[in-house]
């Protein structure tokens, strides 16, 4: 998800404005990706988006969120609305859940993994409802994967500009995502560390394309991109077994559950994640209190 979703999300330059003003991804990136992973977890688990289940009051407290951020970034002097619109704006959030969504499905597949024509259509319709719950207007919500496809070209065509922050943000993840995701007896080690970074980007050079992994500065090397690339193989072999070998699915969906699960509530003991997000409640970005700041 980071290597792909999120880092090439940085190439839409206005959306970051309010990124590095809130010092979420910037200052505090292991933590915040680790919360962004657990909301992922959370609307992908199955039964999740139900009434009052977690998914779904996890969506609405991110609305919450999201409404005070704009709040807080209309009272700051260093806003500029002309320049960068208003701050997550439904253009931009509408570029977000295609990135969660196509994106996601985009990389997964480049990684060798294997979706039928429905289960592309079941992860467009679970991100469509998403979408709803965030406020996005539904005329900007895709129903078909090729409506997904149309709109990231308006906005990739529109949105992305990248600029310093880009790079900014870019290089806070590289720095982040290795050290979250390895295990705790390999966090310390600058071996372990470069190893996990060279691969993990070089996925992302890969799907993002050398024009636009050149400037975020993904990693150029031959050997870590043919690891990938073996990667990839590997998976599609292992994919087209699960898809003919009976009950291998459910096995394969079991198995990834509990490990991502297991994964997200170890990174959210690390970093000390507030999955409710009340930083930001009576709170402005900056730490001054929202109201009169």
């Amino acid at each position: 998800m980071p290597c792909t979703s999120l880092y090439g999300g940085y190439l839409a330059s206005r959306a970051n404005k309010t990124l590095v003003r809130t010092g979420d991804l910037d200052s505090m990136a292991p933590r915040r990706l680790a919360e962004t992973a657990s909301w992922w977890v959370d609307v992908t688990t199955p039964g999740g988006l139900g009434r009052f289940d977690t998914g779904f009051k996890q969506t609405l407290r991110v609305r919450i969120m999201h409404a005070q951020v704009r709040a807080a970034m209309r009272r700051r002097d260093d806003w500029d609305q002309e320049a960068w619109d208003a701050p997550i704006n439904q253009v931009q959030m509408a570029g977000t859940l295609l990135l969660f969504s196509l994106v996601m499905l985009l990389g997964s597949r480049a990684l060798g993994l294997q979706f039928s024509a429905a289960d592309r259509a079941a992860a467009m319709h679970l991100w469509r409802y998403v979408g709803h719950l965030m406020g996005v207007h539904h005329d900007l919500l895709p129903a078909t994967e090729a409506d997904a496809w149309r709109l990231l070209w308006l906005e990739g065509a529109t949105e992305f500009m990248p600029d310093d922050d880009s790079r900014r943000l870019a290089r806070s993840l590289r720095d982040a995502a290795a050290p979250l995701l390895l295990p705790p007896r390999l966090k310390d080690s600058p071996l372990a560390q470069r190893l996990l970074t060279n691969y993990l980007f070089s996925y992302s050079r890969i799907v993002l394309g050398k024009r636009n992994a050149d400037f975020l500065g993904a990693p150029d090397q031959k050997a870590y991109r043919a690891a990938v690339l073996g990667t990839s193989t590997a998976v599609f072999a292992l994919e087209s077994v699960r898809r003919v070998v009976p009950a291998a699915t459910r096995l394969s969906e079991r198995i990834g559950q509990r490990r991502r699960t297991a994964l997200i509530r170890r990174m959210l003991l690390e970093q000390h994640g507030d999955r409710t997000h009340s930083r930001m409640d009576g709170r402005s970005p900056g730490g001054r209190a929202l109201k009169g700041a």
